[in-house]
């Protein structure tokens, strides 16, 4: 409704209480209308009050008047009807014969026990003790004036009062203050400042809208669940009367996506502001952008702790500082060997070869130091050349025969080989499948949204990964994760660096548990799973049951997340039996987990395992990296053997002349 609409519906509202009030004035003089006045009388006071809350109504719009628009006069329609229902009073009491003496029955003085038995009783009003529950304040606070604070009771009663209805976080707010009579509106204001300041209530409703979890299912109990709780906070948040409401979620989701060392340099800078604005924080984010710019940037000290898995280790241990800057990538600039970076391992051979030209290194063993310096005694395990690097190695060169004594084996050529950066293998199966244990979950991201994720359980691992995809997603704080991680044959991912912190939770409001994971992050946790589809009659069986993951008869996903073994037994269900077979289901908090071989409906599907990368190439390379290196054994002449040959080649011009004319 605009401005001229509800001045316009006020002004019509005063005009018919006034007339109303007026002809009840008219009929004060009037004998034979008598009975009609007096009727008219006992509205009277309805009347004046609906006149009065027009005139207040006016007055509230009065306030609000855009330029332009001229304010409504109500002084001399207000004074005319006061002198009006004064003067209605006035005639009223001299018409109305006056009351008798009051009974001394009903005198309080003289009110007996069965008087008092026959009044109705009232129940005793309990206020509930205050925790610190900021959504519980108002409903306290209020009930609290009503009762205490606005009673005639004396300062050191109330503040009795106050400390007897306070506990937890609330009753450490006032605790402080010494129990007096002078303190207890200290204590009172205190209270109130701490738990109305606006900005604090609300981004404590915005918090719970944003991290409200979606209806899981098509339901009565569901949604209503949903609508009262949205619902209730959203209406919450809007009694707050904000200044700009848009605005304030603008600055709390960008607040929550900035470093936590930002935010708190800028609530430093705005502490006399009661909500700031968007823009100081645009304007505060320009200046600590140019701050760093023109600044030099710091490294964080690494922590050394130490933590290790079955099948993953992972070495905490400070890399032993090596001459030079040779623990530095040239390609990548990270604290790696070349010969480890995934950028270098991922080209072709001659993009290495400029590579390592141009970074001058060692084309023998990479390391920092001209060729003709190397004391390797590596060569090349594919053509067994010490002239460059296995991973230098060119594919139409030939293998190359010694230059002096001895020969090596002749080997076929193979590809350069690079290694694992995900933690999978593959080989060919032919008869059955096997299921992973996988189950659809949800994880919370920094602005307390839930998003539905796919993850794999691994008994085999004391840590957790997560694929840099969903991180990236997510958004949450990284921090620093030193070491490697090792998979199965100690093979290296050298990709971890950094881990997050992250909230997991099942789909579904039959368990509502949250797990807090550390999380390794790594390019990614494995191929698609299952390598081929599950058969219709596994899903058959198991109809009875909520499975946890359904995917498995769709189609091959990836994953996102795996959990290890560590958080086993708070996902496992112990009130339900495991279910034997081929697979097993094992009941957890996700639901039912398929785990086990199955029949496969395709004779060529691959065959999964975490943590290590398996294929042709692969296998060779690890095959070739343990293989003991042939020993050159230099050919030994017998000296007879060698005066024989001198003999013979000294005399054989003479033997040849003298068969020359032997012949003639």
């Amino acid at each position: 409704m605009s401005y001229n609409q509800k001045v316009k519906k006020h002004i019509g509202l005063k005009t018919k209480y006034l007339n109303s009030i007026k002809a009840t004035f008219d009929l004060i003089d009037c004998e034979d209308k008598r009975s009609t006045f007096l009727v008219r009388c006992e509205k009277l006071d309805i009347v004046y009050q609906s006149f009065e809350t027009a005139i207040n109504k006016l007055i509230e719009l009065n306030a609000e008047v855009p330029e332009g628009e001229d304010e409504t006069d109500i002084e001399k329609d207000s004074s005319d009807c006061d002198a009006m229902f004064y003067a209605i009073k006035a005639a009223l009491r001299e018409l109305t014969p006056a009351p008798p003496n009051p009974s001394p029955s009903l005198d309080p003085a003289h009110v007996t026990r069965e008087d008092e038995l026959k009044k109705p009783r009232i129940p005793k009003i309990n206020i509930e003790p205050f925790a610190g529950a900021i959504e519980q304040f108002s409903s306290f606070k209020s009930l609290y004036d009503t009762l205490i604070h606005n009673s005639n009771l004396s300062n050191i009663e109330k503040f009795s009062y106050l400390l007897s209805l306070l506990k937890g976080k609330a009753l450490l707010t006032v605790k402080a203050f010494e129990f007096n009579d002078a303190n207890y509106l200290r204590a009172y204001n205190k209270l109130s400042e701490e738990f109305s300041n606006p900005r604090l209530v609300a981004t404590h409703y915005l918090n719970k809208i944003l991290s409200i979890k979606p209806a899981s299912s098509e339901s009565v109990a569901s949604l209503r669940y949903f609508l009262d709780t949205f619902n209730m906070d959203v209406e919450a948040l809007q009694d707050i009367n904000l200044p700009n409401l848009a605005e304030f979620i603008f600055l709390h989701i960008a607040l929550k996506n900035i470093p936590i060392d930002t935010r708190r340099l800028f609530e430093q800078d705005n502490l006399s502001a009661e909500i700031p604005t968007l823009k100081s924080l645009m304007t505060f984010m320009r200046n600590r952008v140019t701050i760093l710019e023109i600044s030099p940037e710091t490294r964080k000290p690494v922590s050394l702790n130490q933590s290790r898995s079955f099948l993953t280790t992972r070495d905490e241990k400070e890399p032993s500082p090596t001459k030079g800057n040779s623990m530095s990538c040239p390609v990548c600039n990270d604290s790696h060997r070349i010969n480890q970076c995934p950028k270098f391992l991922s080209m072709s051979v001659a993009d290495r070869h400029n590579s390592v030209k141009i970074a001058r290194l060692c084309f023998c063993c990479l390391g920092p130091h001209p060729k003709f310096q190397c004391k390797s005694m590596y060569s090349c395990r594919t053509c067994h050349d010490r002239s460059h690097h296995t991973l230098l190695h060119q594919l139409s060169s030939a293998p190359k025969m010694p230059a002096k004594n001895g020969n090596f084996p002749q080997h076929k050529e193979h590809k350069a080989m690079s290694s694992s950066q995900a933690l999978t293998s593959q080989v060919s199966c032919t008869s059955t499948n096997v299921l992973l244990g996988t189950a659809i979950a949800q994880v919370q991201c920094s602005s307390g949204l839930w998003h539905s994720i796919r993850l794999v359980i691994d008994t085999g691992s004391m840590l957790n990964f997560v694929s840099s995809s969903l991180a990236q997603l997510l958004n949450l704080p990284k921090n620093v994760s030193p070491g490697n991680v090792t998979g199965l044959g100690h093979t290296p991912v050298s990709t971890l660096q950094s881990s997050i912190n992250l909230r997991l939770s099942p789909i579904g409001d039959t368990y509502t548990p949250c797990l807090n994971l550390n999380a390794n992050i790594i390019p990614s946790i494995s191929s698609e799973i299952p390598s081929a589809v599950v058969p219709a009659s596994v899903a058959q069986r198991f109809k009875n049951v909520y499975l946890a993951d359904y995917s498995i008869f769709e189609k091959p996903s990836k994953v996102d997340l795996l959990l290890g073994a560590a958080h086993l037994g708070e996902i496992l269900l112990s009130n339900q039996p495991i279910i034997p077979g081929s697979p097993s289901c094992w009941p957890t908090i996700f639901g039912h987990v398929l785990l086990g071989a199955v029949p496969a409906c395709n004779e060529k599907a691959p065959r999964q395992s975490l943590f290590v990368t398996s294929n042709d190439q692969l296998s060779h390379q690890l095959k070739v990296f343990w293989e003991t290196e042939e020993v050159i054994h230099p050919k030994i002449s017998n000296p007879d053997d060698e005066a024989c040959e001198s003999h013979f080649l000294s005399t054989k011009l003479i033997m040849y002349l003298l068969l020359d004319i032997y012949s003639q």
